[in-house]
């Protein structure tokens, strides 16, 4: 009976030992699983951190063509809206500038006032023979208003005006046997003056006058004293030129050759000439 009992434990702890060894060989499913657990979530892991990245990548490429297309698309517009400008700013000057390459500084009404400086000689014939002529130099103010019109933006066709300031003197002789005296008592002059802009501020101009004076005559030949006043007419020729000083004034020179037509007072025949040069200040209207 003991040796049935004893046998019977031997037996019972061979086998739990038994079973014991074998749960102890067997690898533990629960370490297994978190070990697969663990890989398959930092496979997971990877592959979405991965997949973010892409779509990072992905969305950072998008914005980044969104962006760059439209920063090309705003260039562009910038670059049409620059050009707009360009042309613009460029039309507005070159529209500038091509108003002031056609405009004429000269034309329209003007008022200037003159030095002239006038040589005078008047001959005389139908008189004594040793009496020839008559001479006469001086200055005097005159003043003149007019128009010039635009034939184009370097051409001009002015029509002018003007008057001696004061009466002048186109010479006197006087001896014992005669005396002559010829005075101007007045004098305007109508001119036509076609000119051309030699520089944006420069104005030369040719000048083709029909003069009218009021020339009173004192003689006095053997004894018989005349005293008449008559009207005469000449021409000139001549030129001139104006500049533009500052806005509106401007400064002129003259120069004219005036031939009168002979005119008959008191028995004698006067045939007055001159030259005169002018220097003075204007004003365009």
């Amino acid at each position: 009976m003991k040796k049935l009992i004893f046998t019977a434990v031997i037996i019972g702890s061979v086998f739990g030992l038994t079973s014991a060894l074998a749960s102890t060989n067997e690898p533990s499913p629960t370490s297994d699983d978190s070990f697969h657990s663990v890989e398959s979530a930092k496979s997971k892991s990877s592959e979405a951190h991965a997949g973010g990245v892409h779509s990072a990548h992905a969305e950072h490429g998008s914005e980044g063509e969104v962006t760059h297309h439209e920063g090309a698309e705003e260039a562009g517009h910038e670059a049409m809206h620059g050009g707009h400008n360009v042309e613009h700013e460029a039309g507005h000057e070159g529209g500038h500038g091509g108003h002031e390459g056609g405009h004429n500084h000269f034309a329209g009404t003007f008022a200037f006032i003159t030095d002239e400086s006038k040589s005078t000689n008047a001959n005389i014939s139908g008189g004594p023979s040793f009496l020839s002529g008559v001479s006469k130099s001086e200055v005097s103010p005159s003043g003149a208003i007019g128009v010039n019109f635009a034939l184009s933006p370097t051409r001009t066709f002015g029509v002018v005006l003007s008057g001696d300031l004061k009466k002048g003197e186109y010479g006197s002789y006087e001896s014992e046997s005669a005396t002559v005296k010829l005075d101007e008592n007045s004098h305007f002059e109508i001119a036509l003056e076609p000119g051309v802009v030699f520089a944006p501020k420069v104005l030369g101009f040719l000048i083709f006058g029909v003069h009218q004076a009021s020339v009173k005559a004192e003689t006095s030949f053997n004894g018989v004293d005349a005293n008449e006043t008559k009207n005469m007419t000449g021409y000139s020729i001549g030129f001139g030129s104006k500049v533009v000083l500052a806005e509106h004034v401007f400064g002129v020179f003259e120069y004219q050759h005036l031939k009168y037509m002979g005119l008959d007072i008191s028995n004698i025949r006067i045939s007055p000439s001159s030259d005169a040069f002018a220097l003075g200040l204007g004003y365009h209207f």
